[in-house]
Parts: structure tokens; sequence; C-alpha cells
């Protein structure tokens, strides 16, 4: 059953780390656009954000599972409490994006997508802290 947890939590992680590259190199293309066409193409492409909450979720649940066995070790283990706390700072992070684009699907999109970048930054970086803190503690 570990090997299934070990698979879905694989697979959250290109997830939720694919669309942060995704997202990434979307925001650099449309940066050089006129406003009204980026904001008019963002909204085609915040569908992206709804596969990096299932990678998210994944990741988590896959998680949980697979840290019941090993977690009188790795509770005590600074890194894997770092990692953790990054992991629910990436989930705030995501709520965020995510109530941004809610609000942008209601109504002014220019204003609310304006916002979304800055966050999507700090979460693609949180994102790979948590990639490093995973490799120096499982390693």
């Amino acid at each position: 059953m570990k090997d299934v947890f070990l698979i879905l939590h694989f697979i959250g992680l290109a997830m939720g780390l694919g669309t942060s590259f995704a997202n990434l190199f979307l925001g650099i293309s449309l940066s050089k656009l006129p406003r009204e066409e980026a904001v008019r193409i963002s909204m085609h492409t915040i569908v992206l954000a709804k596969m990096g909450q299932i990678g998210l979720a994944l990741l988590i649940l896959s998680g949980v599972f697979l840290l019941i066995p090993e977690w009188d070790k790795l509770s005590h283990c600074a890194l894997f409490l770092t990692k953790m706390a990054l992991v629910v700072i990436l989930t705030f992070l995501i709520m965020r994006i995510s109530g941004h684009i809610q609000d942008a699907k209601m109504g002014e999109p220019g204003v609310h997508l304006a916002k979304i970048p800055v966050l999507g930054k700090l979460a693609f970086i949180t994102s790979i802290l948590i990639v490093i803190m995973a490799v120096l503690v499982f390693h």
C-alpha cells in the first residue's frame, strides 16, 4: 500500500509543481501582451489552478498516509517540521490565489488577476523549498 501512496504523492507533486512552472512561463509571456489581451487570455488559462489544487490535495492526503508509520521518528526532525510549515504556507497561498480567481470570475478580472502573479511566485518558491526539504529529510 505504501507504493500506491508514494505514486499518488509523486503524481500530486508533478501536478502541483507543473502548475507552478506553467503559470511562471505563462506570466512571462502574458507580461509582453497588451493588458486587455493578457486579461482575456488569463481568464482562459485559470483552469490550471484546478490542476494545482488537485495536486496539492493528492500531496497532502498521500503524505498523511505515508507519514503515519514514520511519525514518531519524523516529528522530532527540524527539517521535516520546516517542510510541514512550508506545506501550510503553500496551502494558504493556493487558497488566496483561488480566492482571487473566484473574484475575477465574478467581475473585474483585471483587478483580481493582477494580484495573482506575486502570490504565484511565492507559491513557486515555496514548492521548490518543499522539494528541497523533502530530499534532505528522506535522503
